[in-house]
């Protein structure tokens, strides 16, 4: 059977663009550019669902979290506070509130150590990753390492 998945990496970015852009151009206040922008989310999501309803299809979209107000800020820049934790909700999702109502299904992915930086890759040596079903209407809450690896996602046992 063919999988069909439709991904969107990442909505936040556009829709907080364009809403920012409106407000700022109207000279609106920002609270009815969120309530705009909370009712075109909810719009996205419910033609989303329908998209995966009519043609069987899963849908996935990729949500940025950003650092509430417990940023570090030093010389002028915001700091990365490595003490902070997802589980503590610390963190904020970049589509908001109105958006975790939309979603059926929602999977965390974190890293201990920054996948980015150069350094870490040395003696073939590959970060571990956690992906936590966080909510689910099918599966309890469950969780699983993996890394990633040149031959694809491999399960850390």
């Amino acid at each position: 059977l063919p999988v069909r998945l439709l991904v969107i990496d990442s909505i936040a970015a556009p829709i907080r663009r364009d809403f920012d852009m409106m407000s700022s151009s109207s000279g609106s206040g920002s609270s009815s550019s969120a309530a705009q922008r909370a009712a075109a989310l909810l719009q996205i999501a419910s033609k989303l669902k329908q998209l995966a309803s009519d043609f069987n299809l899963a849908v996935v979209v990729i949500n940025q979290v950003g650092v509430g107000g417990n940023s570090i800020k030093q010389q002028g820049e915001y700091q990365r506070n490595d003490t902070l934790d997802i589980r503590d909700g610390e963190f904020t999702a970049s589509l908001g509130t109105a958006w975790q109502y939309c979603v059926s299904t929602k999977i965390i992915l974190e890293h201990d150590e920054d996948p980015h930086k150069q350094d870490q890759h040395h003696n073939g040596h590959v970060s571990a990753r956690t992906a936590t079903i966080a909510k689910s209407l099918l599966s309890r809450r469950a969780q699983v390492e993996f890394k990633v690896t040149d031959e694809g996602l491999c399960e850390v046992s």
